[in-house]
């Protein structure tokens, strides 16, 4: 499957119609997929849909610090005054 071109809103659309899942979040862009409640019964019919490459269970999650990336340690932006703001954004490029 070329996810590139995947349609994950259409997916999702045939997912609720064929399996009578109802989908909560879609993802188009960094992942590609939905979010949903799926019963058991529904659980092997939906993994063996040629357009699923897995299925995750729901659990929480927690972020753990951030190092500052090695481009905006090397133009020093964390010593900014703006670094903690939120209204200033700062992007490196590296090339």
């Amino acid at each position: 499957m070329d996810v590139s071109t995947l349609d994950v809103p259409a997916v999702a659309a045939d997912h609720a119609r064929r399996f009578g899942v109802s989908p909560n979040y879609i993802y188009q862009y960094a992942l590609k997929g939905y979010a949903a409640v799926i019963s058991p019964e529904r659980m092997t019919a939906i993994q063996n849909d040629p357009d699923v490459d897995f299925i995750s269970d729901d659990r929480p999650v927690e972020a753990v610090g951030q190092s500052v990336p090695t481009g905006i340690d090397r133009i020093e932006a964390e010593l900014s005054s703006h670094f903690g703001s939120k209204s200033w954004g700062i992007a490196a490029i590296e090339s």
